[in-house]
């Protein structure tokens, strides 16, 4: 009877090993599988032109656009240093930076390729905010051209598996419109940003 009873016991292990080695050798096919799609689908993607690079950041597979634009109306995140929503006479909308003298916007696009940088703005609250302007990108500072409505940047290629760019834009200083002109408006302002884009 023992003897039995052992045997039966040995069946059974054997029958759950037999089990667990059919499952993870499911799970390795599943996972081929899924990677042979992702593969696919990348080559499918970059053919077409409309993205560049697949990277792998943090671990997690990143499909990275080429280009990308924002206005001020919705906002991705991890932007600091603006004020809420406002739109011109003629319905466009605009943020005004500040109060810090610091803004920083993190966008995700290619990086692989130089990029063309073009930050849109409808003014500075007084000629003092950018006589000192700089911008840097990734903690570098880079040169900027900088025209009555648009700051403009040739951003350098990264060889890297960061999904992200950090934008930082640095006015000299921020001014209130009461101590221009005494209106009741008591916020520190820079410049006046309508959209950014990444070409």
């Amino acid at each position: 009877m023992a003897t039995e009873i052992q045997t039966t016991k040995l069946d059974t292990v054997s029958q759950i090993a037999a089990w667990v080695t059919r499952e993870i050798a499911l799970q390795v096919e599943t996972i081929k599988n899924l990677n042979d799609k992702i593969a696919a689908i990348q080559n499918l993607v970059e053919a077409s032109g409309v993205i560049d690079k697949l990277v792998v950041d943090g671990g997690n597979s990143v499909l990275l656009p080429n280009a990308c634009a924002i206005d001020m109306t919705c906002l991705p995140p991890y932007i600091t240093n603006l004020y809420a929503l406002e739109f011109t006479s003629d319905g466009i909308p605009y943020r005004w930076s500040g109060p810090g003298k610091t803004t920083t916007f993190t966008l995700a696009f290619d990086r692989t390729k130089d990029k063309h940088l073009e930050i849109s703005i409808l003014g500075a609250i007084c000629s003092d905010v950018l006589a000192d302007f700089s911008l840097q990108i990734d903690g570098t500072e880079i040169v900027v051209d900088i025209t009555e409505s648009t700051i403009n940047a040739t951003l350098p290629s990264r060889q890297s598996n960061r999904s992200f760019t950090e934008i930082v834009l640095r006015v000299a200083t921020t001014v209130s419109p009461n101590s221009l002109n005494g209106s009741n408006d008591r916020r520190l302002l820079g410049i006046a940003i309508a959209r950014i884009s990444v070409t």
